[in-house]
């Protein structure tokens, strides 16, 4: 089935850590096109999870500051499952260290589960939003 647009989310459970509360939502935009399967962290939402608790660093300035946010990353995914852009996709300004921080933990990440369209991997996009309070 062709669509003009195509979003499928998936919004993983929340989780918290000492500074770091963190909710991971991963998105998916594809070409029109229905995707067999959408890109997927290895291992699932808990493993995203568990990554993102143990990368993250709430900038010290901005805990003390009690600055905080929700920096959405959006993330290339190639066929191979590497990471190869990471952008900054939030809608509101955010404070621009954590913004680098969310940017270099998703940077970071191990290869995902490539997203696959009529049996094959193809490029996708994913959007993880990591807040800071």
């Amino acid at each position: 089935m062709k669509l003009n647009q195509f979003i499928v989310a998936v919004i993983f459970a929340a989780f918290s850590s000492l500074f770091v509360g963190t909710t991971a939502f991963a998105q998916t935009a594809g070409n029109g096109t229905l995707t067999d399967r959408e890109p997927s962290f290895k291992g699932g939402p808990t493993a995203l999870m568990a990554y993102l608790d143990k990368n993250v660093k709430y900038p010290e300035e901005c805990r003390v500051a009690k600055i905080k946010g929700r920096v959405s990353v959006i993330c290339t995914i190639a066929k191979d499952g590497s990471i190869t852009k990471v952008t900054d996709g939030s809608k509101q300004k955010q404070d621009s260290r954590l913004v680098a921080e969310a940017l270099r933990v998703a940077g970071a990440m191990p290869k995902w589960d490539a997203a696959i369209v009529k049996g094959q991997l193809v490029d996708s996009r994913a959007i993880v939003v990591v807040p800071f309070k």
